[in-house]
């Protein structure tokens, strides 16, 4: 039985930095469950109405979602906490969607080696198969040929991995 004074959901021994970074944790699964569209406009404005395809993407997490508005809402903690600490880096988002295009246009082999080393310089077929997206900026000429432009390398090195394979 917990006193007045303790809240039933919370361990004794869970500090608030605890709290915050799970909390943190659960607004980012939250915002790369939508399209990238809609999590920019949550971000803009969390108190808004969801969506109907936004609620139904969103089923997974109803602990986030406002039962007394028929879950069209984000609760009010999420939406406070989404408007006090979460902004949209621009310049990420754009790099995520240049790094997107460029893995798109290259075999799966060549995707993967290019996530483990971004920075390497291409391979003909690789700087080919970039190349002819049309956009001059994906590339960057080093002393060897060619290289994926400096905020795509960066994006990838940061913040893409590729999963270990357990079969075998």
């Amino acid at each position: 039985m917990t006193s007045a004074n303790e809240s039933p959901d919370v361990a004794p021994d869970v500090t608030t930095d605890e709290i915050l970074q799970a909390f943190a944790r659960d607004v980012e699964l939250l915002l790369t469950t939508l399209p990238p569209a809609s999590s920019d406009t949550l971000v803009e404005n969390p108190h808004r109405e969801l969506d109907p395809i936004e609620t139904e993407m969103l089923a997974d997490m109803p602990h986030a979602l406002d039962p007394a508005r028929d879950n069209r809402y984000l609760r009010s903690e999420y939406a406070e906490f989404i408007q006090l600490a979460v902004t949209v880096d621009t310049s990420a988002r754009e790099a995520q969607d240049r790094a997107r295009t460029v893995l798109e246009a290259l075999s799966e082999q060549d995707g993967i080696a290019l996530v483990q080393q971004p920075f390497q310089t291409l391979t003909a077929e690789q700087a080919a198969a970039i190349d002819a997206l049309g956009d001059e900026t994906l590339l960057r000429a080093n002393a060897d040929g060619q290289q994926l432009a400096e905020d795509i390398a960066i994006f990838l090195d940061r913040n893409v991995t590729i999963a270990e394979d357990d079969e075998g």
